[in-house]
């Protein structure tokens, strides 16, 4: 009996390789490396899935996702499109925001490539593209190219508070629009195309200027009609910035022709004290309007920047392509503007609509006033309101002459006039207001019909705050004082009450 004992207990020693203690053993240890392998291989699978499955935006505003338009846009493309990120790897961790995005922009289409470039280990893979030390991303598709600036992405909402009352800076992270309208302009076959006339001491358009263009997928091209007789026929719109002399009657009967067949044009126009400008003004007078002798003061220091009669800030009035402008309450600047005044007879086919106007307040002065620098109202300077931008459109043919001739097809003009060049002033945008800027890009838009360019809004990167009234604590209160405790004490009742009855 002792022997068999004893023969048992040696069976079951963990050293023995057919006891139970062995087998239990054996048992638990391969569960256990099953399970590590089953996280491993987990581990590994969830590697290689797409961020959007494996990474949750609990931001409010989704930071890290991308939109509907996005989503639109990726799902149809069919080029291959390489998103060249220029930063280290230090960066890629303080711009948290581009580095998800841009991985989500990869991970949405297969036809998106994202391929880190470090300044400091590729010095000269920019300059190919023309990049300066603030581009984060170069776009590229073997039709063309497009960058994307630092500054473009984070932009300061809070312009006005920041410079003139020393408020803290509040950014927008403008990341996903600027990426999207990136691939849309990369990708597209054929691009509007805006020219600006030259050879007249017309305003230069500095860089930025040329971005917002650029930025709506509309390409920018120098023109002189010095040089050709005619305004190129892929014109989609001409944009004419206050010319300090005036144009010669070729370059006008140029102009007005291509407006007469459909053509699209911005004009601006900048004060002259002693220089006559006929031709110039033919061709507004021809669609309508003229400018008014003087610059706009306004008498409301409500309207006006820094208490300064000529820094006014025109009421901005509800178009097709206002209407987000309005809606935001956005402040147009215009400073030193003119006066557009429509003619009483202009043709019945053009319509003229007020864009920006003034203050009944408002008043011209002009002349020796305005070299002399007076800027209290006088008896005899012309009273306000004024309108200091117009929207201009133009069927070209009646109604009448459409049903005579059978065509239903009318090449409709459209014209945008602001009484001063500053409207494309870019110190503006960054020291006073964003939304010069603003309605000059929807002007354009609205000329050169761009629908294929995408709109997302601009993501605030200040944290919101959470609201917690009275009657939401109360609610909670309730919720963790009292029932919960009360479901934890029923609970354990009813747990004693079974072990008892057993």
């Amino acid at each position: 009996m002792a022997q068999n004992q004893k023969k048992q207990k040696n069976t079951d020693s963990i050293f023995s390789f057919s006891g139970k203690r062995f087998l239990n053993g054996s048992y638990s240890a391969m569960m256990i490396v099953f399970a590590i392998s089953i996280v491993i291989i987990l581990n590994l699978v969830v590697s290689k899935l797409p961020s959007k499955y494996t990474e949750i935006d609990v931001s409010g505003v989704k930071m890290y996702t991308v939109g509907k338009e996005t989503k639109k846009l990726l799902k149809k493309l069919d080029t291959d499109v390489e998103i060249y990120y220029l930063v280290n790897n230090t960066k890629k961790k303080t711009y948290a925001e581009v580095t998800k995005l841009v991985k989500q922009y990869a991970d949405a289409s297969s036809h998106i490539k994202v391929i880190q470039r470090d300044p400091e280990l590729y010095p000269s893979f920019g300059s190919q593209y023309n990049a300066t030390s603030t581009t984060l991303l170069v776009v590229k598709s073997d039709k063309r190219y497009k960058l994307v600036d630092l500054n473009d992405i984070y932009t300061i909402s809070n312009y006005e508070e920041v410079y003139n009352y020393g408020e803290t800076a509040q950014y927008d992270f403008n990341g996903e629009n600027l990426i999207a309208n990136a691939v849309n302009y990369v990708t597209t076959d054929k691009l509007p195309k805006m020219y600006v006339l030259q050879g007249n001491g017309e305003v230069a358009l500095d860089d930025t200027i040329k971005g917002l263009i650029t930025d709506a997928n509309i390409s920018v091209e120098d023109l002189s009609l010095l040089k050709q007789e005619t305004v190129p026929t892929d014109c989609d719109c001409l944009l004419i910035v206050a010319p300090d002399n005036d144009l010669n009657e070729k370059e006008a009967k140029a102009i007005i022709s291509y407006l007469k067949d459909g053509g699209n044009a911005i004009i601006c126009a900048d004060y002259k004290v002693d220089k006559k400008m006929p031709n110039f003004l033919s061709v507004l007078e021809a669609y309508g309007v003229t400018i008014a002798d003087g610059v706009v003061h306004e008498g409301s220091s409500e309207n006006t920047y820094n208490n300064t009669a000529t820094y006014i800030f025109p009421e901005l009035q509800s178009l097709d392509f206002t209407s987000d402008l309005v809606s935001g309450k956005a402040q147009v600047f215009m400073p030193a503007t003119q006066a557009i005044t429509t003619l009483k007879d202009k043709a019945d086919t053009i319509n003229v609509e007020s864009l920006l106007t003034t203050s009944s307040s408002a008043y011209l002065k002009s002349g020796d006033d305005l070299t002399s620098g007076k800027s209290e109202k006088s008896k005899g300077d012309p009273e306000g309101p004024f309108d200091v931008a117009v929207a201009i459109t133009d069927n070209n043919i009646s109604e009448e002459e459409a049903e005579e001739s059978g065509n239903t097809q009318v090449a409709k003009t459209k014209l945008v006039v602001f009484g001063t060049s500053n409207i494309v002033d870019a110190s503006i945008y960054s020291s006073v207001t964003p939304y010069d800027a603003a309605l000059f890009s929807n002007a354009v838009g609205w000329m050169c019909k761009t629908q294929n360019s995408i709109s997302i809004s601009a993501k605030k990167l200040t944290s919101e705050q959470i609201t917690i009234t009275d009657a939401h604590v109360n609610r909670w209160m309730m919720v963790y004082v009292i029932v919960i405790p009360m479901v934890i004490l029923v609970t354990g009742i009813v747990v004693v009450i079974r072990r008892n009855r057993k």
